[in-house]
């Protein structure tokens, strides 16, 4: 089993650091408009929180920190209650992911399982199918910035 350790002693600043860098590394080209900078923490009260999908258990909520003007480059958090598996499903997109709480296991198909703690970052591969679940440590709060737009379909009946 492959762990990755967290990047640093400070992971909540470190990590909000991180995910902002990462959800504005796309500058725009001389003359384009650019947005509006924002900064936002796990309770904003700005943030509205959603299902993760149809068919991931409800608890399981997710809210969209980001979405491109083009629909695309969208920065997502997840909020995983402990214990909590998630089924095998896939997404057109790769995910970069940091994992600002708890523990987090995932189990991509053909590859070696990945362990995430708090301060992990992770990449996962485009229309890989892919399991997941918060070990018992409490709360997981994951960060995933999408290069298309946020997606997920369920693993099963899926012909490779």
């Amino acid at each position: 089993m492959k762990r990755f350790t967290p990047l640093a002693s400070t992971a909540g600043a470190a990590l909000w650091v991180l995910a902002a860098g990462l959800a504005f590394a796309t500058q725009p080209l001389e003359g384009q408009q650019t947005e509006a900078p924002v900064a936002l923490t796990p309770d904003d009260a700005s943030l509205e929180w959603f299902p993760c999908g149809d068919f991931i258990p409800e608890e399981c909520q997710a809210a969209m920190l980001r979405l491109g003007p083009d629909g695309r480059h969208s920065d997502v958090l997840y909020r995983i209650p402990a214990g909590m598996a998630l089924p095998a499903h896939w997404h057109t997109s790769p995910e970069r992911m940091i994992l600002i709480s708890g523990e987090f296991h995932i189990d991509y198909d053909g590859h070696p399982p990945l362990v995430m703690t708090a301060g992990s970052y992770a990449w996962g591969p485009p229309q890989v199918p892919h399991s997941a679940r918060c070990a018992d440590r409490g709360t997981c709060l994951l960060f995933v910035a999408f290069v298309d737009p946020p997606d997920g379909f369920p693993a099963e009946g899926r012909e490779n």
